[in-house]
């Protein structure tokens, strides 16, 4: 999560602790964290949708996937 939360921070140009007083600024009654989970998640959830892909650069994920993969062979998320 602290790595997502890192992401945003060099996405944005803001500090850690500018985009934590900006969250914290912001919270209802939940705790700091659960708030920073919180906006991460809808943060990524946003970058999502079919408006997100596109301000990013993104497209639908072509039929043909070998124009990603090269060769074709699937690489793991763990990898």
């Amino acid at each position: 999560m602290w790595e997502a939360f890192d992401e945003i921070c060099a996405r944005e140009g803001m500090s850690a602790h500018q985009l934590c007083s900006m969250i914290d600024d912001n919270r209802n009654d939940s705790s700091r964290t659960a708030a920073v989970r919180a906006f991460a998640v809808n943060y990524f959830r946003s970058a999502a949708t079919e408006d997100g892909h596109r301000s990013a650069g993104h497209g639908k994920i072509p039929e043909n996937t070998s124009a990603i993969y090269g060769n074709g062979n699937v690489r793991s998320l763990s990898a």
